[in-house]
């Protein structure tokens, strides 16, 4: 008999399959690494948009801070009494109402839906992750990442209803303003502008508008959202309609008409013109979804800078500061807008956590702030280790 051969066949084709199950393993394990780096890659990607998304939100909120302090300024500069310079005031009144709509602006045209953007892409990253290989504590930053994109959500949605009852009211605000630094200046100069009709009706002309049933913008709205507003607008209006026709009937020399509506002012400035509104139902939500959003976000960069989850590198000290900011502005809430009382961080901090503003857990580098508050005042500074940009806030009430 020949030699046997069928041996060495089955002997080759097993080792044929024993590589070929070793490619496929192999294969199978490069596939897995692979897509394992992509998964991180992908994770690092949407990490680093993140930060992207932080470093806008202190640059826009520092130049609303910026426009606020201008805008404080600028009120303060304007003097409500017949010795004001009706010409000084006019002009602080016109800053006031330029800062005011740069400020409704930059809210509207650039924070807004930067915050929009970052749901949105928070949403879509969220819905994405099932088919991604992500571990545990990758799993939980997104977890903490999705509660900070809900309390952004309810943050944005109670900002655009406060900036648009704002802007309603600053409309009619600036109007009644502007209508009484007119009638001051008109009182400071009584005596000369009262010897002639045209001089006063020149003078009052602003006023005149009340004599003829005017309707403010929005003022249905008004009537419905804020009744106590409304009726101390409706008394501006008569008063101010009543005065012009007393002006000018005493001016035209209808001594007896005057009179008789000097007594009708007299009554009618005993009402109430009290334009203060509550702003707290709608501040309180805003407040504590802002404060919500950032003490997430800072819970959420310390668990991937602990847990070294990759290479991006977060603005933990941006995070802190805007809580301590929101905190702040919650407590004064609860505290007959009274700001805490402190002369550093470790003494806010102490106050925020017992007044439970803050966790327990709330932790950073205390040590590069700046931090000191009265009753009616607060300013932080620290300096973003990521952009080297020097933040400062200062509230004042």
């Amino acid at each position: 008999m020949g030699p046997q051969i069928a041996p060495k066949k089955n002997f080759s084709r097993k080792k044929v399959l024993l590589l070929v199950g070793l490619v496929l393993i192999f294969l199978l394990g490069l596939g897995a690494v692979v897509f394992r780096l992509y998964s991180h890659q992908e994770f690092e990607k949407f990490a680093q948009k993140l930060e992207g998304f932080s470093q806008q939100e202190l640059s826009i909120l520092l130049a609303t801070d910026k426009l606020e302090k201008q805008l404080h300024d600028e009120f303060d500069a304007i003097i409500f009494k017949e010795t004001g310079n009706l010409a000084e005031n006019k002009k602080h009144l016109a800053k006031v109402e330029k800062i005011n709509a740069e400020m409704y602006k930059k809210q509207t045209d650039e924070y807004l839906p930067l915050v929009e953007r970052e749901i949105t892409d928070v949403s879509q990253f969220l819905s994405r992750r099932r088919y991604l290989w992500l571990w545990g504590k990758e799993k939980e930053f997104l977890n903490i990442i999705n509660s900070v994109s809900e309390a952004a959500t309810k943050a944005k949605d109670a900002d655009a209803i406060i900036l648009e009852r704002e802007k309603l009211i600053a409309e009619v605000s600036f109007t009644i303003q502007g209508d009484t630094i007119v009638y001051l200046g008109f009182v400071k100069d009584l005596d000369r502008l009262v010897t002639s009709t045209s001089a006063t009706t020149k003078a009052l002309a602003p006023l005149k508008k009340y004599t003829t049933g005017y309707k403010f913008p929005g003022e249905d709205q008004l009537k419905t959202l804020y009744p106590s507003f409304y009726k101390a607008l409706a008394n501006y209006k008569t008063l101010y309609d009543k005065t012009y026709e007393m002006f000018v009937a005493y001016a035209g020399g209808n001594y007896t008409k005057a009179y008789q509506l000097s007594a009708e002012v007299t009554s009618i400035s005993k009402r109430s013109f009290d334009m203060a509104i509550d702003w707290d139902p709608l501040n309180r939500p805003f407040f504590q979804a802002e404060l919500d959003a950032h003490v997430d976000g800072l819970s959420a960069v310390n668990l991937y800078k602990e847990n070294k989850l990759g290479k991006v590198s977060f603005g933990s000290r941006r995070l802190a500061g805007l809580a301590l900011v929101w905190a702040s502005q919650l407590y004064a809430l609860d505290h007959k807008d009274n700001y805490p009382q402190a002369t550093n961080v470790d003494s806010a901090i102490k106050i925020f956590t017992e007044g439970k503003y803050l966790p327990t857990d709330f932790h950073f580098d205390q040590t590069t702030f700046s931090f000191s508050s009265s009753k009616t005042k607060y300013h932080l500074s620290f300096t973003d280790e990521i952009t080297g940009e020097v933040a400062s806030f200062t509230l004042i009430d």
